[in-house]
């Protein structure tokens, strides 16, 4: 990579400033009492001044050049120097395209953390995890007493069963449409008075209505058993995604308050990564580029991660920018919460 020094190769080629010829000023004064043995002052010389190239190739004294000349000089002076140089201007724009920013602090965190809690009040009446644990999705990590709403549940659950209504209903409705039915044959024969057989008809109409609204009636102690089963499985605390137990606030006997954060689970199967660059890093990582993360001690090797996130909005006050990667840790082999280096890979 070319510094400084060798940058400085290049200084020899350039022209140097020289003086424009040392003319000797004579002032009047210059031979004060030149009579007979008295000395002669010496004449005052003006100093030389330095002047730049560009003076240097367009005069010499008080002389201009032509302008063959000074063509002629400017290669003469400039050619070499441009030569000398382009290796080390080349080797800079090398070396600024190949450039791979520096590694950044970041941290490990889980993928995703959740406080779990109870949905209504309640005794606990039993718990199945300890901290450390892992678990899958919908296991059952603690419970309340539930023993009023499993007796309401069954029964609710008995009567969305019960058929005995509907059917002595439907029996009902059967005897009188067909006693309607002879009544009307024995009207339309004159053998019956027709208001008889017109209340014949009504009483097969209302019994058929009774069949529906016993149906009805089962549909909603069907409801009912939901509604049941609903407000029992509110007295389970159950795990929303696979992870591990961090942290656990309640014990067997307790009484919990509803909203009141009693378990905590991280999701480490995947694994967070986040960083801050400066703003400079902004167009050398986007998102879907894999970066690879070394975390700390004890932890050793390199892990590939995708970035998920780069923000379009930046931090003015510290002038870094967020990104978000993700790891795969299926084989939950990282543990989470390390702090880590993210390394920027160079330029394919």
């Amino acid at each position: 990579m070319p510094n400084a020094r060798s940058l400085r190769a290049c200084r020899p080629l350039l022209p140097r400033a020289r003086p424009l010829g040392i003319r000797p000023e004579w002032k009047s004064s210059f031979f004060r009492n030149s009579g007979a043995g008295r000395r002669t002052a010496r004449p005052k010389l003006r100093p030389a001044r330095l002047q730049p190239p560009d003076r240097l190739l367009g005069y010499a004294g008080d002389r201009p050049l032509t302008r063959r000349w000074r063509m002629q000089m400017t290669a003469r002076t400039f050619a070499p120097l441009a030569v000398a140089c382009l290796p080390g201007a080349l080797a800079l724009a090398g070396v600024a395209q190949a450039q791979v920013p520096d590694p950044v602090t970041c941290l490990i965190t889980p993928a995703e953390t959740a406080d779990l809690a109870f949905a209504v009040e309640g005794l606990v009446s039993a718990v199945h995890v300890s901290r450390g644990d892992v678990v899958a999705a919908g296991d059952v990590l603690a419970e309340l007493d539930a023993s009023v709403e499993t007796v309401r549940l069954e029964l609710a659950q008995a009567r969305a069963a019960d058929r005995h209504r509907i059917a002595a209903a439907e029996a009902r409705r059967d005897h009188l449409e067909a006693r309607a039915d002879r009544a009307t044959r024995l009207a339309a024969n004159r053998t019956m008075p027709e208001a008889e057989a017109a209340e014949a008809r009504m009483e097969a109409t209302v019994a058929a209505e009774e069949v529906a609204a016993a149906e009805a009636e089962r549909a909603l102690a069907v409801i009912e058993a939901r509604e049941a089963e609903a407000r029992l499985r509110q007295k389970q605390l159950v795990a929303p995604m696979a992870g591990i137990v961090t942290d656990r606030a309640l014990s067997v006997g307790e009484r919990q308050q509803a909203q009141g954060p009693v378990l905590t689970l991280a999701r480490i199967d995947a694994l967070r990564v986040e960083a801050f660059p400066p703003i400079s890093y902004v167009g050398s990582v986007t998102v879907g580029d894999t970066l690879t993360v070394l975390p700390e001690a004890p932890v050793d090797g390199a892990y590939p991660a995708v970035v998920t996130v780069v923000d379009q909005v930046f931090d003015a006050a510290t002038g870094t920018f967020g990104i978000v990667l993700e790891i795969d840790n299926s084989d939950l082999s990282l543990p989470a919460g390390l702090r880590c280096e993210l390394v920027f890979d160079p330029p394919s």
